[in-house]
């Protein structure tokens, strides 16, 4: 009988074990979510036991622009810069109001 009771005891230890291992899982996984890996929202990231997400940096660490060495090219600064040239649209307005005597047909 000592040995059945040993064996039962055994059994009870290695289910308690398999139950402590599953909620282990769980809570790690739990606190592994943040704002950046699950649909929590941004708020929930500074609680106690929440580690932040990564900063999410520049992208492929390239400076942006021409390449080192070919010829830049710009617009040339106007000689006159307080000139003003008058731009008008060709052809019938879009837009004519509704209490005009053209747009009436009577």
């Amino acid at each position: 009988m000592l040995l059945e009771d040993k064996d039962a005891k055994i059994a009870g230890l290695e289910a308690g074990n398999a139950e402590l291992e599953e909620r282990i899982a769980r809570l790690e996984r739990l606190i592994s979510r943040n704002s950046g890996n699950s649909s929590l929202p941004p708020s929930l990231d500074d609680q106690p036991g929440r580690t932040a997400p990564p900063a999410r940096g520049k992208g492929k660490g390239r400076n942006a622009g021409k390449q080192p060495g070919s010829p830049g090219s710009n617009l040339a600064w106007s000689e006159n810069p307080g000139r003003t040239v008058p731009h008008f649209p060709r052809g019938a307005a879009a837009f004519t109001s509704s209490s005009s005597p053209a747009s009436s047909t009577a």
